[in-house]
This record gives structure tokens, C-alpha cells and sequence, in this order.
């Protein structure tokens, strides 16, 4: 906060212009600098020191575009949660080397003399298109993530900025996005064929121990160990993209074009309880198991897919041995309310908005209304099929006719499209 007189034309800062300028800054934020007079800035009763004079004029030029980012260590952490200072880590371009972080190491090593404010400094590149080059609007190259959202979806770009060697300029093209989404298919076909054999599965009783196992069991094992032990070390070391390769390399080589052929045999001919097939179905429990935790640190949500998989493929083992067609009908409808369900309860966590109460109390009066008209029947599958087809036509025509109840829902809509997808 530099001040020049008036009457001397030379710079003035002095330890009371700096504390009173401090205090209006703590109180009222640092745009009073523009908006008030030099002379509502400076101390009462203020002189210039070189000659006396006591009228001045504010600095308007920036002295330092670095020192306000530069200085937050101090003005954030140190100030609110000195127990945190140093910051864990620093996280900007390749650029913040001249910039930030340079300007981070002046205001605390050399005006504090309290060492560097940071325990460890990450950069990243920048985005640019399939070729290379810088997106400009010049060239047209410019890729929108919410068309990129549109076309792939949400998980695909997750992936892709998860799989990207962020420490080099990340190419971003639809061709690279087309990889990108055959990957994530392998991830949730693996997933999918481990779930679809551990139906019967119950970990808690079926599982094989460690020393009963079949060879090949423990050798599938074995790379699962080395591949959790790579991946935590990735983590560690912010190699992100480390993970997403070694994690689909291992679903490409070692399970797919091995395992998973070879213990076919077992899992499909086998006794159904037996040793051999529950070895089988503790390695793929396990697997699956691992690659959850693996992806789930990536926001990816495969993982929340792949538990969803698991309540289809629970309700379908229930029902279609005893209910045929009608109880498959019945598990696809339920694991599908339920995604709603869910995905519903996140939207409107995300946004904001309630759902007015008269909307529940609409929905429960039509489960009850087709579980009753169900109840009508004398046979189990014709219930089934009677509450699923009344529950179904009694949310229809409650969405046609009571379109001033769902003004929540078309504010979720809104918001979504105001958000890009």
C-alpha cells in the first residue's frame, strides 16, 4: 500500500500507513482500496516524512501479481489452522515455478524466515488437442467437456483425466475419448463376469483359505497382490494414470486372456459347492474386491456400478429358479428402481432442492394401491406381474396428471442443463 505525496511527489509507506491500511483490509476486504479516497486511507493526523506535506495520492499499478496467491500461506493457513502450516502440497502448472510458488517461498523463507511453506510442490501441463497444439478459438480446436460429456459421458472424461500422464501437456480429442470408453468397458465386463459367478457366493461362509486353494487360484492371487502393492505405491506417488494402466493391463493379460478362460470349467461344471469351484469363486471375490477399491479412489463410477450389478445379479438368483420369466421381469424392475433411487438421492443432495412431502405420500399411496389390486390374485408370478404392471401405470398417470407436483423435478432438469450435463 504505497502512497505518494503530494506535495514532494516522492512514495510514502510507513508503519502506520501499512497497520492502518492492515485493519481496513480485516474489516471491509481489500477492494476499499479503490473504493475510497487517498485521504480515507491513510492515518489521521498522517505527514509525509521526506517534507511534511499532507495530502497524497494512492498507488493504483500492481506492485506484485504474485504476492496476494503468494502470501495466503500466510494470510489462510498460518492465520486459521497454524497447526496444518506447512501445506501438505502445492498443486498448480509448470509455470507456478516463476510464479506461485516462487512467490510463496519470497513472503515466507524471506520476510518470515520460517522455511518453505509447502512440504512438497506437484505441477501439471495443459490440455491441447489430438495433435498437440494449444486450443485456440482461432483454429477451432477447442474441445467443450460438456459435448464430450454428451457424447461418452460423465465416467469417460473422469477416466480419461484419471489415465492422462498429467506431468506432460494432455492430449484431448472424440478419437482418444473412443479409446478411452473400450477401456472402461473392459473394467466393467471384468467386473460384471466375477459378479455373475459369485451369485451363490457368500464370503463370510464359502470362502477357501489360503493354504486350500487351487494352484492356479494362488498364482491369479499372487499378481493381485503385486498389482495392490503397485497401486498404492502410484497413489503415493500422485502417478495416477500408473493406476488406471496397471489396473486394465491386468484385466487384459492376466484375467481375461488367461484366468478367466481357463476356470471356466470349474465354475460352470463343477459342484456347485464344491472345493475346486469355491477356490475358483474366492479368487474372483477377492479380484473384484480390489478392483473397487482400486477405482473408487479415481471417483469412477464403475465402482457404484458394479454394486448395483451385484443387486441384480442377487435379486435374479432368487427368483428366476422359482418365478421363470416373471421373476426375472420382477429383479430387472426392482435393481432399476433402486439405480433411480439412488441416483435421484444424489441429484438432490448435488442441487439443493426438496422434494415437496406430497410427493412422497403420492408414491407410497400407489405402492399401496398396487400391492392391494396385487393381492387379488391367486397366483404368486400373477401377483408379481399385476404389482409391477399397477405400479407402473399408477406413476404414469400420476406424472400426466399432476404435472404441478413434479415442479421439483423439472428444477432438476433445469439445473442440469444449466450445468452441462
Amino acid at each position: 500500500p504505497v502512497f505518494y505525496c503530494d506535495d514532494c511527489g516522492k512514495p510514502v509507506s510507513t508503519p502506520e500507513s501499512i497497520a492502518k491500511i492492515s485493519a481496513l483490509f480485516d474489516e471491509h476486504g481489500s477492494n476499499i482500496w479503490f473504493e475510497k479516497d487517498s485521504m480515507e486511507l491513510v492515518p489521521d493526523g498522517f505527514t509525509c516524512p521526506h517534507c511534511g506535506g499532507k495530502h497524497f495520492t494512492k498507488e493504483t499499478d500492481t506492485l506484485d501479481c504474485w504476492f496476494d496467491s503468494g502470501s495466503t500461506h500466510f494470510a489462510s493457513l498460518m492465520t486459521d489452522t497454524p497447526e496444518l502450516w506447512p501445506a501438505d502440497v502445492y498443486l498448480e502448472g509448470a509455470d507456478q515455478y516463476r510464479g506461485w510458488f516462487q512467490s510463496s517461498l519470497l513472503t515466507s523463507v524471506g520476510a518470515l524466515d520460517q522455511g518453505a511453506p509447502f512440504k512438497q510442490v506437484l505441477t501439471h501441463g495443459w490440455v491441447v488437442d489430438g495433435q498437440g497444439r494449444a486450443m485456440h478459438k482461432s483454429l477451432g480446436n477447442g474441445v467443450d467437456p460438456a459435448d464430450l460429456i454428451k457424447d461418452f459421458g460423465a465416467d469417460i472424461v473422469r477416466l480419461w483425466a484419471a489415465s492422462s500422464d498429467y506431468h506432460v501437456d494432455v492430449r484431448c480429442s472424440k478419437e482418444i475419448f473412443k479409446q478411452i470408453a473400450q477401456n472402461y468397458l473392459k473394467f466393467r465386463n471384468t467386473a460384471r463376469y466375477c459378479l455373475g459367478n459369485l451369485a451363490d457366493f457368500d464370503p463370510n461362509n464359502d470362502m477357501v483359505e489360503a493354504t486350500d486353494l487351487e494352484e492356479l487360484d494362488k498364482w491369479a492371487l499372487t499378481k493381485l497382490d503385486e498389482l495392490t502393492k503397485a497401486v498404492r505405491k502410484a497413489y503415493n506417488d500422485y502417478e495416477f494414470h500408473v493406476v488406471t494402466h496397471m489396473i486394465n493391463d491386468f484385466c487384459v493379460v492376466e484375467l481375461s486372456s488367461f484366468y478367466l478362460d481357463i476356470i471356466k470349467d470349474r465354475l460352470y461344471c463343477e459342484d456347485a459347492k464344491g472345493l475346486r469351484r469355491r477356490s475358483a469363486q474366492t479368487a474372483l471375490y477377492l479380484i473384484v474386491d480390489a478392483m473397487v477399491k482400486g477405482l473408487g479412489q479415481q471417483k469412477i463410477s464403475v465402482r457404484y456400478n458394479i454394486f448395483t450389478s451385484a443387486l441384480d445379479v442377487i435379486f435374479l438368483f432368487l427368483l428366476l429358479p422359482e418365478y421363470g420369466m416373471t421373476g426375472y421381469f420382477l429383479s430387472f424392475f426392482v435393481t432399476h428402481l433402486i439405480n433411480f433411487g439412488l441416483s435421484l438421492r444424489r441429484l438432490l443432495k448435488i442441487t439443493g432442492i426438496r422434494i415437496p412431502f406430497r410427493v412422497p405420500a403420492l408414491c407410497l399411496a400407489t405402492l399401496v394401491a398396487a400391492l392391494v389390486g396385487a393381492a387379488t390374485f391367486a397366483n404368486i408370478s400373477s401377483r408379481i406381474l399385476a404389482f409391477v404392471l399397477l405400479l407402473f401405470s399408477g406413476l404414469t398417470l400420476w406424472g400426466i396428471t399432476g404435472r404441478e407436483d413434479l415442479q421439483w423435478l423439472r428444477g432438476l432438469v433445469k439445473q442440469k442443463e444449466q450445468g452441462g450435463g
